[in-house]
């Protein structure tokens, strides 16, 4: 049993993962010292534009249920970034299992029809991105309580020549203001006030231009297929249904729950209204979405649900290209997206873990978990302070203190494998599992590689639905405002300053793509990691050194 600091009763803060039932296809310094030149724990502390609100100025009423269970529980209760059980068993499959890769590469997600997309993609010579691209947009239909058009995300893309971010993560209305939600949080929740600015299409299209082989066109025919011809509705939409049926606009039920009846798994489900509407942006491309005739029903759609996006809003909206943060564990090359995605953090984590040197004999030891755990809270404590660097002046030297291995060791020193400690040590930043988010990871036999997060936020966003079949996202709930208490409205996104509401901010998220590679072979053994953090973590800490290329 760990034991709580101040003779406290053992604390739990932690989230229960959940499974996805439709599966995937496929460490001594003291504190405020500089070590070797490199920012310090108290460094953050000092830049933190909010000292009250820092890691060590946090609230100690969040969270507080008693710890109970011994420590192999820790892994499955722990406060992990949308983290799902079934991702761990894929991952030790991966590793342990046969061999992985066909030699025109692979593609991973959480829909089996999807994958198959992906891969067929790629059968025809297609980049990695327009395997993604075409994956992604299955998604949205085959998979729409989770991601859409009517969404955004974050990609990483590892070429020959390159390494690039694109954040086309959703944007606030131009109209938003800060205060917006302190009345009456749940409006933002559902409704047409919880709508940000989506960013899907202009960021798939932003990729497609730089890297796609294959026409446009091309990309979507598969999807629209599904749509039109029907597709297998998924123990995952099933359950999605059930649990969101009493908030859903009467034009959602009308497509999930016809006539009452709710859609059931193995049923086969027809989306020709989505059908038409992907087969107009696959021929007059992404204009069609942000400046055409989608355009204005999607307006119309959401004034008439009470928000207040306008159509420049989706004329000004801008995928962003950015430098990818990147660091090392043992030997092996780790990028990932910078902020607003949780890249920061997941970096934190693995400089934390570094310094214990973990080998495999170590893997089904109860103190590897609790470090594991104890690492995501400091690193989860720093995030809280982060913001969209548009409009977070010190967003950008927080993010360098995140990724400083001396940093990093400061942490893993104060991490004590005997105890855990009340939530007021770490910061209260523990996010529970996220519901509304797809991962789509790809590699082909060149060698590019792929891994993009994408999401509409909670289980069919906003509930709000255009009559072109368009779902749309509910991300201005994981923006924080003045008065909010604890987290906001449940996202597991911790009130801060940082991440208050402006129009055209990002919001703080903790989607985290990541690609891990050896620079001395293939790229193959660092398979694109587009899954939990959770799952990121273990690929990185056990080395990928099973997994089979067929190509070497």
């Amino acid at each position: 049993m760990i034991r709580n600091e101040d003779n406290e009763e053992p604390q739990s803060n932690y989230s229960k993962l959940e499974e996805h039932p439709d599966g995937a296809s496929v460490t001594s310094t003291d504190p405020g010292k500089e070590v070797n030149g490199d920012p310090s724990v108290s460094q953050l502390q000092q830049i933190s534009t909010d000292s009250e609100k820092s890691p060590l100025h946090l609230r100690e009423d969040t969270f507080s249920s008693p710890c109970a269970g011994d420590g192999l529980k820790i892994l499955i209760i722990s406060g992990i970034t949308f983290s799902v059980a079934v991702t761990i068993a894929l991952v030790l499959h991966i590793i342990l299992g046969p061999k992985q890769v066909s030699p025109h590469g692979a593609v991973s997600c959480s829909n089996a029809q999807c994958s198959q997309v992906g891969i067929d993609i790629l059968k025809k010579e297609g980049h990695a991105v327009d395997a993604a691209i075409a994956t992604a947009i299955c998604l949205g239909v085959a998979r729409a309580e989770s991601s859409g058009i009517g969404g955004g995300g974050f990609m990483l893309v590892k070429s020959k020549q390159t390494m690039e971010a694109i954040d086309f993560r959703e944007t606030a209305p131009a109209d938003a203001t800060e205060d917006m939600f302190t009345a009456d949080p749940s409006l933002a929740e559902k409704g047409g006030l919880s709508i940000a600015v989506p960013g899907e299409l202009k960021g798939l299209y932003t990729a497609w231009k730089k890297y796609g082989k294959l026409e446009w066109e091309e990309l979507f025919t598969p999807a629209i297929d599904l749509a039109v011809k029907g597709f297998t509705v998924t123990k995952h939409a099933e359950e999605a249904v059930e649990k969101t049926y009493e908030d859903m606009t009467e034009g959602l039920k009308s497509i999930y729950a016809p006539n009452g009846v709710k859609v059931k798994e193995g049923e086969t489900l027809t989306r020709p209204d989505l059908g038409k509407t992907l087969t107009l942006i696959s021929k007059n491309e992404i204009d069609e979405f942000y400046n055409g005739n989608l355009t204005d029903n999607i307006i119309y759609t959401i004034q008439a649900s009470g928000g207040i996006m306008s159509r420049d809003d989706l004329q000004n909206y801008e995928a962003v290209s950015k430098t990818p943060l990147e660091s090392t564990y043992n030997g092996y090359i780790v990028n990932t997206v910078p902020v607003p995605s949780g890249g920061p953090a997941f970096m934190s984590i693995i400089n934390i873990l570094e310094g214990y040197n973990f080998t495999d004999s170590d893997r089904n030891k109860p103190l590897t978990y609790h470090r594991m755990v104890e690492a995501f809270k400091y690193a989860f404590a720093q995030e809280a302070e982060l913001g969209d660097p548009d409009y977070v002046d010190n967003a950008t030297d927080l993010q360098n203190i995140m990724m400083s291995k001396s940093a990093a060791q400061e942490l893993r020193n104060m991490i004590n494998d005997d105890k855990t400690y009340p939530p007021k040590h770490y910061g209260p930043y523990f996010p529970a599992s996220a519901h509304g988010t797809s991962h789509v990871s790809v590699i082909d036999n060149e060698d590019n590689m792929v891994s993009v997060t994408l999401s509409v936020n909670d289980l069919f966003g906003s509930k709000v639905i255009t009559p072109d079949g368009i779902l749309l996202n509910n991300e201005m709930r994981d923006f924080s405002w003045p008065d909010k208490e604890g987290d906001v409205v449940g996202s597991g996104l911790i009130q801060s300053k940082a991440n208050f509401i402006a129009g055209g901010k990002r919001p703080r998220s903790s989607m985290t793509p990541v690609i891990v590679y050896n620079e001395g072979t293939h790229a193959c053994p660092g398979l694109p990691l587009a899954v939990s953090m959770a799952a990121e973590l273990s690929l990185v800490l056990w080395k990928f050194s099973s997994i089979y290329c067929p190509w070497e």
